[in-house]
């Protein structure tokens, strides 16, 4: 079981809502931590000052396990985060729906164990959970 997982990713793309990419994600990675932050979470939040909500969400970066990054929709959030997990060093998987062009930058993430492309939802269970479990197994 790991400890921590923080996901990020953009849950909006227009008018598109992206919510159920997350509640996707959080499914898959709930059977292997009990401790999941997502951009869901983030809702609960907007009204904080933005320092704060800064200070936590570099804090929540910080201590996390590992740090799921979903990137079919471009976003200075998600980059930040990335770029906090790269800085200390928070192993990454980028996922991303297939067609998207990840950002040269995000692929030569020191610290990316893998980058899993998706048609569907259903397409992308398999291959995170078995990175997850592979994850779980070198860190025993």
């Amino acid at each position: 079981m790991l400890g921590r997982i923080f996901i990020t990713g953009a849950l909006k793309n227009g008018s598109a809502d992206r919510a159920g990419i997350y509640k996707s994600l959080v499914e898959t990675c709930s059977r292997y931590s009990q401790q999941i932050y997502s951009p869901l979470d983030s809702l609960a939040f907007q009204n904080m000052r933005t320092d704060l909500y800064r200070s936590m969400i570099f804090a929540a970066v910080a201590r996390a396990n590992l740090l799921i990054a979903e990137c079919s929709v471009p976003s200075l959030d998600t980059g930040m985060e990335i770029q906090e997990a790269v800085r200390i060093n928070v192993p990454m998987i980028v996922v991303a729906e297939a067609g998207t062009t990840i950002s040269k930058l995000v692929q030569g993430s020191t610290n990316i164990r893998q980058i899993i492309y998706y048609a569907n939802l259903d397409d992308l269970k398999y291959p995170l959970a078995q990175e997850l479990e592979d994850f779980i197994a070198e860190r025993a």
